[in-house]
This record gives structure tokens, sequence and C-alpha cells, in this order.
């Protein structure tokens, strides 16, 4: 093997790290945001009722500014555009740098009323939005209809 050939070789592999780890460093310098719902008390045998609260985590290296929260909820006959439900929050908005967190919540647990809700997310100033996961969603509503039973019955 000549000298230019092993050369070759040598800068097809250096270019070809180069170009994976730029491709790989540029993939996570997207914005990502992680949210998580929950129904319950904030402190264990809390006295008050439940509460509605949402998780939200900037898990990426670029600050997000998240701008607000709410819900969706399926669309009945004869509505246009999709029907959601805005919840007013006094920590929003607010600038998430890397790991930041807040806990956003409300004591209102109207919008599980009936099983019309589809989705909770939160949204940026940009109007990306982050929704909690199916997993999440399907706990969440499980968990709402039990508390709905359990109202109920008394």
């Amino acid at each position: 093997m000549s000298l230019i050939a092993i050369l070759a070789l040598w800068g097809t592999i250096v270019s070809s790290i180069a170009l994976t780890w730029n491709i790989i460093r540029g993939s996570q310098d997207k914005k990502k945001i992680k949210v998580e719902a929950q129904i319950g008390h904030f402190i264990p045998g809390d006295a008050k009722d439940k509460v509605f609260y949402v998780t939200v985590t900037n898990i990426r290296r670029r600050p997000v500014f998240i701008t607000g929260w709410g819900a969706l909820r399926k669309k009945k006959k004869g509505e246009k555009g999709k029907p959601g439900i805005i919840i007013i929050s006094p920590k929003l908005p607010k600038m998430f740098k890397d790991g930041d967190y807040e806990i956003l919540h409300t004591e209102n647990l109207s919008i599980f009323s009936s099983n019309e809700l589809t989705r909770i997310q939160v949204w940026d100033s940009t109007g990306k939005k982050w929704k909690v996961s199916r997993k999440n969603m399907r706990r969440l509503l499980k968990t709402a209809k039990e508390i709905r039973q359990k109202e109920v019955k008394k």
C-alpha cells in the first residue's frame, strides 16, 4: 500500500468520525421538555382535596421559554378547531435552562369531569408543544375515574 492510499484511508476514517460526532451533537442540541402529570396530594396524608399537577423538566442543554399549559378534549359534533382548555398558572411564562423543572398545579379537577380529555400539554413561545406520554395519560385518566366514582358513592 502506498503512502497516498494510507493517507486517503486515514482521511476517510477521521472525516467519518467527525461527521458522525457533529450529527450526534446537533441532534442533542434541540429543545426537549419532559412532561409528567398526576393527581394526588402534595404532602402525603394532607387533609385537603387532591390536586392535579404537572411536572415540566428541560432535559436538554438548549433553554426553552414555556408560556402555558393545558389540555385538549374530544371534539364534539359540529365543533371547529381543536377544543382546548388553557390552565392559567402564576409560575408561567418561565425560561427553563438545562435541568430546570417546575411543578404546575391546579385544584380544579373539573377538566376530568367527563371522559373527553385526550391530551395534557405544555407549549413554548414558538408554538412547539410537548405532551404527556400515552402511558402517563392512561394512568391519569384511570386515577380521575376512580376519584369520580368515590365522589358519586359519597
